[in-house]
């Protein structure tokens, strides 16, 4: 197994780089689902293909998460990330997709989570 501590700055990148792209699946396929269920019907939102597309997301998620994981990163650290960025792109989509409001506590929220994982020494 690879130490987290051991990798090169280079693959260091590319794995935050996965878990970006793994976080961004899911933040996408949670807007998919919120676009399958403004029907107000939960037959249609589960027949509906941006529901299909969720899935698929998701389990791009799953595999990317796998390839990390892999390489020995902490649970701690990937949720973290994960949770993290998930915050930041939902809240944005939120906003340009559906006209949610984002509250200046949500706003700093985000900055404090931000500099947290920057103090995790990615």
């Amino acid at each position: 197994m690879t130490s987290l501590h051991s990798m090169t700055t280079l693959s260091r990148f590319a794995y935050v780089a996965l878990l970006f792209i793994a976080v961004l699946a899911v933040a996408v396929a949670d807007v998919c689902l919120k676009r399958a269920t403004l029907s107000g019907s939960l037959a249609h939102a589960l027949r509906s293909p941006w529901t299909l597309a969720a899935i698929a997301l998701y389990l791009i998620q799953v595999a990317l998460f796998v390839v990390v994981f892999v390489q020995g990163w902490k649970l701690s650290v990937v949720s973290l990330i994960q949770t993290t960025l998930y915050a930041a792109v939902t809240l944005g989509a939120g906003a340009l997709l559906f006209g949610e409001v984002l509250s200046p506590k949500q706003a700093l929220g985000l900055v404090f989570a931000l500099v947290g994982v920057l103090l995790l020494g990615l």
